[in-house]
């Protein structure tokens, strides 16, 4: 559930640290300025691993709890979905509460964590929604036409709107043979 929000967190220490080795080889600096440079730094990095740590609590997973494979009455959902489902919500809150960082440090640990599932739970509607909106444009795009082979005429569209109540696809004419309206003898 917290793989990415970690995965953020230890890319970006990583980058302090290359930054460490550069103060560490850079001949120009003074001691002074190494020591001084180089606290900066620990700050930095202290600061990140205890948000990390502070939002990757194992209670807060468990009040979170891990999304179903297979919903009720719904088809299972693939792997895709389910890994977007399980770890998309957490760092989607993790980037949103960082504005919010020193109050949330500053308050009890029982409405950190109360925050933290809020906004979890939050995220996890919203990448619900976005899937479920996905899923509707991409049935959406099936019936419509890809070529200009593909459209229906307005007659062909009448005739499967009477007999199917709905708008459908009609066959294309080349599965249809061609079949073509007849000219009139005058025109």
């Amino acid at each position: 559930m917290f793989a990415r929000v970690a995965r953020k967190a230890i890319s970006q220490m990583g980058d302090l640290r290359g930054q460490r080795d550069t103060i560490y080889n850079d001949a120009k600096l003074t001691p002074e300025q190494k020591r001084e440079k180089l606290d900066k730094i620990d700050a930095q990095l202290l600061a990140i691993a205890q948000k990390t740590n502070m939002f990757i609590d194992p209670e807060v997973a468990a009040k979170v709890g891990l999304p179903s494979k297979v919903p009720a009455g719904r088809q299972k959902k693939d792997m895709d979905q389910y890994s977007a489902i399980l770890l998309n919500p957490a760092a989607g809150a993790f980037k949103k509460l960082e504005m919010q960082w020193p109050a949330l440090a500053q308050m009890e640990e029982n409405k950190r964590r109360n925050r933290f599932v809020q906004a979890i739970r939050t995220e996890k509607g919203l990448v619900q929604e976005e899937m479920e909106r996905k899923a509707q444009a991409k049935k959406i795009q099936a019936l419509r036409s890809k070529t200009i082979w593909d459209r229906p005429t307005k007659e062909e569209n009448e005739r499967a709107r009477e007999a199917y109540g709905t708008f459908i696809k009609i066959p294309t004419p080349w599965k249809t043979g061609f079949r073509l309206k007849r000219e009139e003898a005058g025109s």
